[in-house]
């Protein structure tokens, strides 16, 4: 597992590293979640095709929706993630795209 302190610094790292599954906040510094999302999937290649699942604070946030057209398998509301069940939640998302 690993960490992005913004959208910048996550792009990088997804090109570096080429994760399989990456989450992304929406909201982040210098790169939205969502510009993330849409430069992965203009340049799968670039990125190793990862799956993408979007964090958001709001329910029937309409970018959630737009990440869900652009190309992200899911979408998780932070309210509703209990850390406990986090590595359990992640797996599910694997599975489910696999």
């Amino acid at each position: 597992m690993d960490t992005a302190s913004n959208g910048l610094e996550g792009e990088e790292k997804m090109k570096l590293y080429k994760y399989d599954l990456v989450i992304s906040d929406i909201i982040m510094p210098y790169k939205d979640g969502v510009s993330l999302l849409e430069t992965a999937m203009e340049s799968p290649s670039l990125f190793n095709n990862p799956k993408i699942v979007m964090l958001s604070n709001i329910a029937g946030d309409q970018a959630i929706d737009k990440c869900l057209e652009i190309g992200a398998i899911g979408y998780l509301l932070k309210s509703d993630v209990d850390p406990v069940d986090f590595k359990s939640i992640v797996l599910k998302f694997i599975q489910e795209e696999s």
